[in-house]
Parts: C-alpha cells; sequence; structure tokens
C-alpha cells in the first residue's frame, strides 16, 4: 500500500486511513503478542466448581492470518470476568484459556468482529499434554481469523471441584514496550521464605532482577544473595566481588571470590541481628543483570551492583560478577540466602530486555 502516516495531529477534514495502518503502528510499538503491565489477565480460582476469575488488563495480540498488512490488536478490561471450564470424565486434561481477537476481514467466522474469551479444551488423558501452538495457526483446528493469546494452561483433574491455584500456569508473556524494559513479575512475600523461584520466559534478550529484602537470620548483620540456574546444584559457578564496608566513617575494602562454587553470587540483602546497627527497616538492595540468557552459544553471567544498607560496620557496597559454567538457556531462576531465609516483606521484581 506504500508509506503512509497514522492521522495523530492531522487536522485534514476527511483525511481517510486504513485500518491496518493504526494495526501496524501496534505492532511496531509492542512488537510481539503478550500483557502489557505485570498483574494484567492474571487467573486465579473462584469458589465455584470449574471457575477461574480473570483479572483486569490489557495485552497486545499479533495477528494470525498470512498477511504481511495484517499487524496488531490492542485488548481491553475494565473489569474482572468469569469463566467455567466443563467438568472432566475419565481422564485429566490441559485446557487453554485464549484471549481471541476476531477479525472477519481475514475470513468467515460466527462471531462478529471482537474481543473475547475462549476456552480450548485439551485431550484427556494419563498424563496430559497442553493444547499445542500449532493448531491456532492458518489451517489449524484451532484456527480463527484475527488474532489470539494463551494466558493460561488450566489443569482440570476429575474430583477436583474447585481448581486447585496450582493447577493453573499463567502465561507470563509481556510486550516489549517502547522503553525496552518489560517488568514480567513483581513478588511481595507474605511469610519468610528460603527459596523463591521464577519460571524465565524466553522471549527477551536480557534480563534484570531487583531484589530488596532481609535476612531471618539473627546472628550475622548481613548474608549473601545467592542463584541458582535451571535447578543445576552442581560446581558449575563461579564468582568475585570487590566490596566496601564502613567502619564508622573509615571505608574498608576487601574482595570475594570463589571457583567451583555450586550458587552464583547476586550480592547481599541484611540481616535480622538485634544489634542497633542493624535497624528492622534497613534492607539490601540488588540489582542484578543478565545477558543474553536465552541463547545456547555462550556460558551464562551476571553482573551485580548492591547495597546492603546498615550502620557503622554492618553496612556493604560492592559490584561483582558470577558466571554459570553452561550453555543452555535459563529457563528458571531461584533465589537463596547465606543464612536463614527472606524475611516477609521481601521484594523482588523481573524484567525482561529486548
Amino acid at each position: 500500500m506504500g508509506v503512509q502516516t497514522v492521522p495523530l495531529g492531522i487536522g485534514q477534514t476527511g483525511y481517510q486511513h486504513p485500518v491496518e495502518l493504526v494495526r501496524n503502528l501496534l505492532s511496531g510499538l509492542f512488537n510481539k503478542t503478550g500483557v502489557l503491565h505485570a498483574g494484567d489477565f492474571l487467573v486465579t480460582p473462584t469458589a465455584n466448581a470449574q471457575e477461574v476469575s480473570i483479572s483486569l488488563g490489557k495485552a497486545h495480540l499479533l495477528g494470525n492470518a498470512a498477511s504481511t498488512t495484517q499487524g496488531g490488536y490492542y485488548a481491553w478490561s475494565d473489569a474482572a470476568e468469569t469463566k467455567v471450564f466443563g467438568v472432566p470424565s475419565g481422564n485429566p486434561r490441559i485446557d487453554a484459556l485464549v484471549l481471541r481477537v476476531v477479525d472477519t476481514q481475514y475470513g468467515s467466522d460466527p462471531n462478529t468482529p471482537k474481543a473475547m474469551w475462549e476456552i480450548v479444551a485439551g485431550t484427556p488423558a494419563g498424563s496430559p499434554a497442553a493444547v499445542l501452538d500449532s493448531t491456532f495457526a492458518p489451517a489449524g483446528v484451532n484456527y480463527r481469523p484475527g488474532a489470539w493469546f494463551r494466558v493460561a494452561d488450566v489443569l482440570i483433574s476429575p474430583g477436583d471441584g474447585v481448581v486447585p491455584l496450582a493447577n493453573i500456569t499463567q502465561n507470563y508473556q509481556y510486550v516489549a514496550m517502547p522503553s525496552g524494559d518489560a517488568l514480567l513479575e513483581r513478588r511481595v512475600l507474605t511469610s519468610n521464605t528460603g527459596t523463591v523461584t521464577f519460571t524465565i520466559p524466553q522471549s527477551y534478550n536480557h534480563l534484570r532482577f531487583i531484589v530488596t529484602g532481609k535476612s531471618t537470620d539473627t546472628s550475622n548483620a548481613r548474608s549473601a544473595l545467592f542463584l541458582r540456574y535451571n535447578g543445576d546444584s552442581g560446581t558449575n559457578y563461579g564468582y568475585m566481588t570487590y566490596f566496601a564496608t564502613d567502619y564508622s566513617g573509615a571505608a574498608a575494602p576487601g574482595r570475594v571470590d570463589q571457583a567451583s562454587a555450586t550458587r552464583a553470587l547476586g550480592g547481599w540483602v541484611m540481616g535480622s541481628s538485634s544489634s542497633p546497627f542493624v535497624p528492622s527497616n534497613h534492607p539490601g538492595h540488588c540489582y542484578i543483570d543478565i545477558p543474553n540468557y536465552s541463547g545456547s552459544t555462550w556460558v551464562k553471567s551476571l553482573n551485580f551492583q548492591s547495597t546492603a544498607s546498615g550502620i557503622s560496620s554492618t553496612g556493604v557496597m560492592s559490584n561483582g560478577g558470577s558466571v554459570w559454567n553452561n550453555q543452555n538457556a535459563i529457563t528458571s531462576i531461584s533465589f537463596t540466602t547465606e543464612f536463614g531465609s527472606f524475611t516477609s516483606n521481601s521484594i523482588f521484581e523481573m524484567y525482561g530486555r529486548i
């Protein structure tokens, strides 16, 4: 159709433009299918049998037609909605909860053009599998013209009644925002927790974690923050850090390094000592960057900056890095602390970077 501009700010009366132009503006800004913000379209059980609640939210869906001009669609909801899954019989199955945009410009459909929720039933089996993405492609059995986004997979098991929260697998796929960063997940711990584990989406180039927290340990002023990738507990890690502690105004520099470690170092959090130099409202802050985490060519490394904000000799500021001697894409990350557990109200944020 040749070069064109979206008529934002163009005041000429009667200016005409094709709808594809607006859709291509969206696909150019957001780049991929996914929700826009953490917590959008979050799926949780209700108290009713086989029913889930879907929170309000916003999403961008890339078109699924074999067209170079289709672009993307913006879908949003300003109120929570509920959907009821079919009662299982015999074997369990995994159903897909799908956000659809039906667009009859690209084919016929029983529905008029609109955004809608759809439950696509999986195949019952002793060990059921999720509905394949390929079935939503043109010529697939679940294809409908427009666009689609799998918001969650839900395991429906005989005898469950209310859907267990553990049976809901949320699709944490986020669009690449124009800034280049997207908040993928934010967790504020509601109780003391020994291990905090994230499932890592593979749709970004780089990861950033921001951790603010404390350790439950009462014997040490501060505690190292450690990471493990893909459940690997072998001696496949190494790390090095330079740090400075504050001894009543005279900074004391130091260095920590270890080869053949069983976990990566990501900084320090404060402990829960009763010392007046470890106030209860002083946490540790860790900024952790993991470049090219989803590739399979290079071994994985991270860089971190950390400040554990104690008083006098208890505080520490550090910069460092860790290496995981493995080329595999990182699909999960588990955080632990050197001493004790993470306290309630510790915060973990995961960002995707393009």
